[in-house]
């Protein structure tokens, strides 16, 4: 059964929303304004978050870069510097990723790889704005890959873009503040894990071996493999080469808008999310 009490609320102060903003820096390793905007300012005009960030960079503990990537709307890319770490772990356990190359993309494939992470970033901010609004998940964990972008055709493997666990079993509306990298509550249940692997455009003749390196990246791991593929052209193409398989690998095909379905309105149990038994 889904309740739809939400935990109680209480007023978020200054100190919290500004170690939010410094751990979701550290766990993601950089978030535009708007993500930072939506995770950790909730109610909040964006001139507060501007006003934030740039306290935070005249204190060496972020750094921005001027150029945009994606919606002019999206803001500046922002990253956690060495001293917002130090500071961070006086009063949390932290993980750390730290982008070491900001620099403004300017091959076709490095804008590939970024707007891969913007659209990973995008998916994971509307994900807990969810769980923030409807009785959706129990307790949830997320996870990127450490590095700004990989090089598709050149890495020997293929690694996921993202890993979100998510407990299912008596699910709650969140905090207004809450955010699963700081969640410290039990997991109270047992976790589905899903390794979320996005379509790349420059893949679409090596759709097989695309196929054939995730189903083999998670093999023997606890997780459900969900290739992400940008349109519906591309997941056309992708159904007609697992036919032409002959057999059903061990993953799932979506677009975003089918993920977002079955796991914002159908709690997990659509098709495209349901674990491989």
């Amino acid at each position: 059964m889904i309740s739809t009490e939400a935990v109680e609320e209480t007023e978020v102060t200054p100190l919290t929303r500004e170690l939010n903003v410094l751990s979701s820096l550290a766990h993601f390793g950089w978030l535009n304004t708007q993500h930072l905007h939506a995770l950790c300012f909730h109610g909040m005009a964006v001139a507060t978050v501007r006003t934030t960030l740039r306290y935070f960079e005249e204190a060496g503990w972020v750094r921005h870069v001027r150029w945009r990537l994606g919606s002019p709307d999206g803001g500046h890319v922002w990253a956690i510097q060495l001293k917002g770490i130090r500071l961070l772990e006086q009063y949390l356990p932290v993980a750390p990723q730290i982008v070491s190359d900001l620099s403004r993309p300017t091959s076709a494939l490095e804008q590939e790889e970024w707007r891969i992470q913007v659209t990973v970033r995008n998916f994971v901010t509307r994900f807990v704005l969810e769980a923030r609004q409807r009785p959706l998940i129990a307790t949830a964990s997320l996870s990127v890959p450490s590095r700004t972008w990989q090089h598709a055709l050149a890495a020997p493997r293929i690694t996921p873009d993202a890993i979100l666990s998510l407990v299912w079993e008596r699910p709650k509306i969140q905090l207004s503040s809450w955010l699963p990298w700081t969640d410290s509550a039990p997991p109270g249940g047992r976790p589905t894990q899903f390794a979320l692997y996005c379509d790349r455009t420059a893949t679409i003749s090596h759709l097989s071996w695309f196929i054939h390196t995730v189903t083999a990246d998670v093999q023997d791991k606890p997780r459900i493999a969900v290739l992400v593929l940008g349109s519906a052209e591309r997941q056309a193409a992708a159904q007609d080469t697992m036919r032409q398989l002959g057999r059903q690998p061990a993953c799932r095909i979506a677009t975003w808008a089918e993920l977002e379905h079955g796991l914002f309105s159908c709690h997990g149990q659509a098709a495209v999310v349901q674990p491989t038994l």
